[in-house]
């Protein structure tokens, strides 16, 4: 994935706060998702078109972890919204 090209949400899921996690329901593809704090985090991040260098370094400012770590952890949870057709680019 791009790290200067600019995603967002695909879709407002119906969710709740569950904790610090956030439960989300996908009805077309009729599936649940629940994501921790750090994913509910960028889900919250990804309100507004962003660039995912500028997540790993709002995190980093938010939690005490190494840049690269951060940078991993973040293509993997962002590729796994896209598999599940939760992420989009934009134009």
């Amino acid at each position: 994935m791009a790290v200067d090209r600019m995603i967002q949400r695909s879709a407002e899921l119906p969710s709740a706060p569950l904790g610090n996690n956030l439960l989300m329901m996908s009805v077309d593809q009729g599936k649940y998702f629940n994501l921790n704090g750090v994913g509910r985090r960028i889900w919250e991040i990804l309100e507004y078109p962003t660039q995912p260098d500028t997540i790993v370094r709002q995190l980093v400012e938010e939690y005490d972890v190494p840049v690269e770590m951060c940078a991993i952890e973040v293509g993997d949870f962002l590729r796994k919204l896209r598999k599940y057709g939760l992420l989009a680019d934009v134009d």
